[in-house]
């Protein structure tokens, strides 16, 4: 089972409301990424983060959210060194790097996001937590 439930896009009456709400009862953390406030899409991750979920701008905020000793493990698996450190922030900043790393479009169609990339941001598929758009 996930540790939790990240909403990136959801109508009123969506799935993506009801995954929240069984994580909830799971006692599972929920988070939203935050949307245009004219989109139809964005109504989900909006309520939610209304309503009390945790705020996702960046994928430090879903590690704050992890329960602590999986938050420890994660910050002690691998401490680089500043010179790879920064050759790591160098390589995120490159095309190929800064594709898997945007934040989703608003307005703009899932099947363009999937073409560009930027249907899933990538700290997602390694973070533990449930993906639903």
């Amino acid at each position: 089972m996930p540790l939790g439930a990240i909403v990136i896009e959801g109508a009123q009456y969506s799935g993506s409301l009801i995954t929240a709400r069984l994580a909830m009862e799971f006692g599972r953390e929920v988070f939203g990424v935050p949307g245009n406030i004219t989109q139809a899409v964005s109504f989900a991750p909006n309520l939610l983060i209304k309503q009390g979920a945790k705020l996702v701008t960046n994928a430090e905020d879903v590690i704050e959210g992890l329960p602590t000793p999986v938050r420890a493990a994660l910050t002690q698996l691998e401490q680089p060194e500043a010179e790879q450190r920064n050759m790591l922030i160098a390589q995120s900043l490159t095309g190929s790097g800064q594709k898997n790393l945007r934040a989703p479009q608003f307005g703009q169609s899932k099947a363009h996001r999937r073409h560009c990339g930027t249907h899933r941001p990538e700290f997602l598929r390694y973070s533990g937590y449930a993906f639903r758009s």
